[in-house]
């Protein structure tokens, strides 16, 4: 509650997503905020996946659709962010999850 409600105020990040949604961070950088179409919600609190102390190496935009969703960079560093096309992964679930 105080990460987003305390005396600090929320920081916009600089580039709003490609849906017009604005982004916002709480000052200890925990939670994010997405502002939504009124149809759908007024807004959405996530947890900031990217508060941590590990260090990310790759970072992705899944958008759960392959139309146009793979990086046009042909370097990639840390900074670089891969969309759904780009993630050569397999993931094995137990049936139960």
């Amino acid at each position: 509650m105080m990460s987003i409600c305390g005396n600090d105020a929320l920081r916009e990040l600089s580039s709003p997503g490609k849906s017009g949604s604005v982004f916002f961070l709480s000052q200890d950088d925990r939670f994010m905020i997405k502002t939504l179409r009124k149809s759908e919600f007024r807004f959405v609190v996530m947890g900031n996946m990217f508060c941590t102390e590990l260090r990310i190496h790759r970072r992705y935009d899944l958008k759960g659709s392959s139309l146009g969703h793979s990086a046009d960079k042909v370097e990639i560093d840390e900074n670089t962010i891969l969309n759904d096309l780009d993630l050569n992964y397999q993931y094995y679930l137990e049936p139960s999850w």
